[in-house]
């Protein structure tokens, strides 16, 4: 869950929160961050998030079919958060823990970029088993920001080591450059054995410093593995085995809201688009155009259908 407030870019500093980034501070530290934004101008709002969860809602959204393993704690809000994705269609295979179910403060400054503060509770999440479940699945994407949870990356491992059928794709989106610095060894196992990875720009300056787009993209074409960098109002350069292209950002119909969830988007068009074999440039379209309406839109999901509200 996210709980979204609209901060200045001083509160970052006073709490040393890196901006665009995410950062794991100690509960201690996260309450007081929380009374503080309880005390703003405008209330902090509480909305359904996560990166997994947000593409599992979109690719139910453009009809593929989806499953999320994702842990829920004991409290009201996991049961808001379960509520959403069900009323989504969204399979749930995850597990629950005996704790609060987690939430990261989505921090929203006043150039509409969103920086993340997380906070660990200290509750190992033991993925293996439900991940398991996963074993059918023809695409299984991996959610960065899952690692930097203790016993995630041992739950993440195993699979890929031991459970995981040979044909299935592995498409990885690590969420941000923290990702792969504070996760850099399961990042890096993980990397080696993705048949896609959904990174941007800074993400694919950490992996690969001082190469361009275009030699990264050759980097890993080289590895077999296929997938996107986007590049912000500039774009996206996608590429596979077969070609490369670079499409523009979509144009919005309306000021940008935030930026918080446009890259689960994106991830969603393009795993969608995978999964229906197409093209790389309907790919391509796919993917910016549901990039486009998150950023004009509140919320890191797209809205529910009419009929879920009732």
């Amino acid at each position: 869950m996210d709980l979204v407030a609209e901060v200045d870019e001083s509160l970052l500093d006073r709490f040393a929160i890196r901006k665009l980034l995410c950062t794991t501070m100690p509960v201690e530290r996260s309450i007081e961050l929380g009374k503080e934004l309880a005390d703003g101008a405008t209330a902090p709002r509480l909305l359904p998030g996560g990166c997994g969860a947000n593409m599992a809602s979109w690719l139910a959204r453009l009809g593929s079919d989806t499953a999320v393993v994702a842990p829920f704690g004991n409290d009201a809000t996991a049961q808001f958060a379960r509520r959403d994705l069900e009323a989504r269609g969204v399979r749930i295979v995850g597990f629950d823990y005996d704790g609060p179910h987690s939430v990261i403060y989505t921090l929203i400054t006043s150039d509409r970029e969103r920086t993340f503060a997380d906070y660990c509770h200290g509750v190992d999440y033991d993925l293996f088993d439900s991940a398991a479940g996963l074993a059918g699945e023809k695409l299984v994407s991996i959610d960065g920001y899952l690692l930097l949870r203790p016993g995630a990356a041992e739950g993440v491992r195993a699979y890929l080591e031991r459970s995981r059928p040979a044909e299935q794709q592995i498409v990885f989106c690590p969420g941000d450059v923290s990702v792969l610095a504070d996760a850099a060894e399961i990042a890096h196992f993980i990397l080696d054995r993705s048949d896609h990875l959904l990174i941007n720009r800074n993400e694919a300056a950490a992996l690969f410093p001082g190469l361009s787009d275009e030699q990264v993209a050759t980097e890993l074409r080289s590895r077999g593995i296929s997938g996107a960098i986007t590049q912000g109002e500039h774009g996206a350069f996608l590429f596979n085995a077969d070609t490369w292209l670079h499409i523009p950002s979509a144009s919005l119909g309306r000021p940008i809201a935030n930026t918080n969830g446009a890259g689960d988007a994106f991830a969603s068009g393009y795993v969608h688009g995978i999964d229906r074999g197409m093209p790389l440039d309907a790919i391509a379209t796919l993917a910016t155009r549901c990039a486009a309406e998150i950023l004009m839109t509140e919320s890191a999901r797209p809205a529910l259908p009419v009929a879920a509200t009732r």
